[in-house]
C-alpha cells in the first residue's frame, strides 16, 4: 500500500495490533539501511585501513575525552558511551530507530528530497532485545556482539528521550541491515509535504522531536519564514 496521507499510515500501524515494533524513517526510499560506520567501507578500501579497527580506535578516543564535555559525569558502560557518540554524530555500528511510529514518520517527511520516502517497520522477537542489567551481562562491549540485537539505552539525552530512541546493532558492519520481520512502507513523493503538514497539526514538529533551542528555532524558521 502506497502511503499518501497520515490516515493511510495510521491504518498500517493500527493493523499491527501490537506494541514492540520499532520504526525508522528515510527521506528517500532509495537510501540503504546501513549504520554510519558502514558508509566508510569504500574509503577503507581506497585508503587501506581496517574499518573495524578504526571503529574501535575512534571509540576509545571518544571514551577518553567525552567526560570533559559532559561536566565531569561518566557513563556506566560502553553501550551508553557508544550511544552518546552516535547521538553527537560519530559514525558507529548503531542504527537509530524509534518506538514511536509518528517520530519515524516525521523523519521520513522532515525534508522533501523529491523522491518517494519510506518508513521501515521491524517486528523482532523479544529475545534479541538488550536493556537493563542484561546488556552488560550478555555483551559488556558492543564491539563484540555476535548477533543482530535491539539495544534500548538509558535516555542519556533529552533528544533521545523525546524521540523514544532505540538502536539496532549488528556483527558485520560492512553489510546492509537485514532481519526477518523487516518491512518497508513507501510514502508517495507527492504526499510528503501534506503529511508533514498533517503531523504539524497533530503537534509532531521539529520542536517536539528535538526539544531544545535548535528545535524551537527550526520550528519558528519553518512556520514563519520558510514554509513549504
Amino acid at each position: 500500500m502506497m502511503i499518501r496521507s497520515l490516515e493511510d499510515y495510521v491504518k498500517i500501524v493500527t493493523q499491527l495490533g501490537k506494541k514492540g515494533v520499532i520504526f525508522r524513517g528515510h527521506t528517500s526510499a532509495g537510501f540503504n539501511l546501513v549504520p554510519g560506520i558502514s558508509r566508510f567501507k569504500d574509503k577503507s578500501v581506497d585508503r587501506e585501513f581496517d574499518l573495524k579497527e578504526k571503529e574501535g580506535a575512534i571509540l576509545n578516543i571518544f571514551e577518553t575525552e567525552y567526560v570533559q564535555f559532559q561536566g565531569g559525569d561518566k557513563l556506566s558502560n560502553k553501550w551508553e558511551i557508544m550511544a552518546l557518540a552516535q547521538h553527537h554524530g560519530l559514525p558507529t555500528r548503531l542504527l537509530d530507530w524509534s518506538l514511536s511510529p509518528l517520530v519515524a514518520l516525521y523523519f521520513a517527511v522532515e525534508s522533501n528530497s523529491g523522491d518517494d520516502a519510506c518508513v521501515y517497520f521491524l517486528d523482532a522477537p523479544q529475545d534479541i532485545w538488550l536493556y537493563g542489567e542484561n546488556i552488560t551481562k550478555k555483551n559488556p562491549n558492543p564491539l563484540d556482539v555476535d548477533k543482530t540485537s535491539i539495544y534500548m539505552p538509558t535516555h542519556i539525552t533529552p533528544r533521545l528521550k523525546a524521540q523514544q530512541g532505540v538502536f539496532t546493532i549488528q556483527k558485520n558492519i560492512e553489510e546492509e541491515f537485514k532481519f526477518e520481520g523487516l518491512k518497508k512502507h513507501i510514502i508517495n513523493k507527492d504526499s510528503v509535504n501534506e503529511i508533514k503538514w498533517q503531523l504539524l497539526l497533530m503537534g509532531v514538529t521539529k520542536k517536539t522531536v528535538f526539544p531544545d533551542l535548535d528545535g524551537l528555532c527550526a520550528d519558528l524558521k519553518f512556520l514563519h519564514l520558510d514554509g513549504f
